[in-house]
C-alpha cells in the first residue's frame, strides 16, 4: 500500500494533469481561469507544477468553472491506476514463511 505521502504526491499529480487537460479542452489560459476563480494569475501554474496545496474551496471552485465535478479534478487516469496498482503489488513484501524447527523468533 502507499504511504500517506506518496497518496499525497499522487493526489496532487492528478489534479495538475486534471486540471491542464480540462484547461486546455476548454481553451482557458492558466492566468484567465485563475482570473475567473478570484486567484492571483500565476496560481494555477504553481498548482499545475506541483508548487502548491490547493484547499477544498478552490478545487470545487475550479470544477464549477471547468464544468465538471470536483473528483474529475482528482481521479486518476485510467493508465495511471493501472501502473500504481502494479507498482504497489511489485513492492508488496512476501509473507513470512514458517519458522524452521528449533530456531528461536526475533519477535
Amino acid at each position: 500500500m502507499a504511504t500517506r505521502n506518496q497518496l499525497l504526491e499522487n493526489t496532487k499529480q492528478d489534479l495538475a494533469d486534471n486540471l491542464r487537460k480540462l484547461r486546455a479542452a476548454k481553451g482557458i489560459s492558466q492566468e484567465a481561469l485563475a482570473d475567473l476563480a478570484g486567484l492571483h494569475r500565476t496560481y494555477i501554474s504553481h498548482v499545475e507544477r506541483l508548487a502548491t496545496n490547493v484547499t477544498l474551496k478552490q478545487i470545487v471552485t475550479l470544477a464549477e468553472l471547468l464544468g465538471v465535478q470536483p473528483y474529475a479534478l482528482l481521479k486518476p487516469s485510467a493508465a495511471k491506476a493501472r501502473e500504481r496498482r502494479k507498482s504497489e503489488a511489485d513492492n508488496v513484501p512476501p509473507p513470512p514463511g514458517p519458522t524452521p524447527l528449533g530456531s528461536t523468533s526475533t519477535r
